[in-house]
């Protein structure tokens, strides 16, 4: 029952996490459309469309505008929070049934939560930072070791095969992090 309220706990942080973004995310889409309202009264007087289009350059979403290092945190966020919805998932459909039915499924149901975690940290850092400052690498060797420790210390069954689910993860989630760079500068 512990167990349960505990994971219950770590749930509700992860939510509060997100619903912090959704109101960042929120927040930001206001200033953006406060600075484009202050533009578009500057650019009243100039009746050059050409200057007026390329000082307000912006992308729509929504009915919106967001500026192209919103789009790229936005892409980010959606992906960590599509990482966190199918780890859930996962976790309360996949794990339940392979236990159950005492599936040998390779260790799979055992490490879905480090499969599933490395990818969303990694998105969740770069959502989280406008600017990138760090490099890809940089990014996967701190989220490797976080959740090193965190298997290490907090867990209450430490398993070598969540270590290798994380490691293995850091290598798959470098290319997705490099492709995604790709098609958002595009």
């Amino acid at each position: 029952m512990l167990l349960l309220l505990a994971k219950i706990r770590v749930l509700f942080r992860i939510c509060k996490i997100f619903c912090f973004f959704i109101s960042l995310h929120t927040k930001r889409m206001q200033q953006t459309k406060n600075k484009q309202q202050k533009i578009e009264r500057n650019n009243s007087t100039d009746k050059s469309v050409f200057s007026r289009t390329m000082r307000t350059r912006k992308l729509f979403f929504l009915g919106s505008p967001i500026e192209q290092s919103d789009k790229r945190r936005l892409i980010y966020f959606y992906c960590a929070l599509i990482c966190f919805v199918l780890g859930l998932l996962l976790v309360f459909t996949y794990r339940p049934f392979i236990y159950s039915n005492h599936i040998n499924d390779w260790h799979l149901a055992d490490t879905i939560g480090n499969i599933v975690a490395v990818p969303a940290a990694a998105f969740s850092f770069y959502a989280w930072h406008k600017s990138i400052r760090y490099t890809k690498l940089t990014i996967l060797v701190l989220v490797f070791f976080i959740w090193c420790f965190y298997e290490v210390v907090f867990s209450q069954t430490f398993d070598w095969w969540d270590i290798f689910a994380t490691t293995i993860m850091c290598f798959v989630t470098y290319p997705i992090l490099q492709i995604l760079e790709k098609r958002i500068v595009e």
